[in-house]
């Protein structure tokens, strides 16, 4: 992996039905504060070629503006968005099927967040001025799938931090993944998904596979 925020990442904090349109199209409640859940940092990859279990399927897409902790935060002393260092853009790969069933049995589902690939982190940019709104995007083999924005994020980037850092301390190089909008939907073998944010200066172009295993 050449990125090196991967390497210097402990921990990997995603927010879950932040964009009202993703909420509707799957069916969920809005929630009144924040839906914080993990992903294994070993889920963490930037490479172009992304390679999936097979036995996961149907795995869907979900782009996301990440952010990067800069400097350590003890529990209840965010002061504000001087202490993220970096942003850009990543992908949450969630194994929809395994998720609903683990829903359904009213356990976590870590294990439908959390396989290899599942964290995909783009570059990353210093310094960002996370206060103007982002515009981002994903294409599907040349068709657009998601356009987000963050002024329509239900809970914006200072609500978040500071919501999880009443419990959790945030160390410098943690990740967090702030919320998908609408559009998100499988992959399949052979695809081509390009990422795009102008504020962000990011074009990233990405193709997915999978591979047989025994465990899944």
């Amino acid at each position: 992996m050449s990125n090196p925020w991967i390497a210097e990442c402990r921990n990997v904090l995603a927010i879950g039905r932040n964009y009202v349109k993703h909420i509707e199209e799957l069916n969920n409640e809005i929630p009144e504060v924040p839906v914080v859940f993990g992903k294994s940092v070993s889920s963490l990859t930037d490479a172009s070629a992304l390679m999936f279990p097979r036995g996961l399927a149907p795995i869907h897409f979900e782009l996301e503006v990440v952010l990067r902790i800069g400097v350590d935060i003890e529990p209840g002393t965010f002061r504000g968005l001087d202490q993220v260092s970096h942003a850009g853009l990543g992908i949450d790969f969630t194994a929809r099927e395994r998720q609903s069933q683990l829903k359904a049995k009213g356990l976590p589902w870590q294990l439908a967040k959390s396989f290899q690939h599942a964290a995909y982190l783009g570059p990353l940019w210093e310094q960002p001025d996370l206060t103007e709104n982002i515009a981002f995007q994903l294409f599907q083999n040349e068709a657009l799938r998601q356009h987000g924005e963050t002024r329509l994020m239900m809970f914006d980037f200072v609500t978040l931090l500071g919501f999880i850092n009443r419990t959790l301390p945030l160390r410098a190089g943690d990740l967090v993944y702030t919320g998908t909008p609408a559009g998100v939907g499988p992959v399949a073998e052979g695809d081509r998904l390009r990422l795009t944010c102008s504020q962000l200066d990011t074009d990233c172009r990405l193709t997915v596979g999978f591979f047989d295993t025994e465990s899944t």
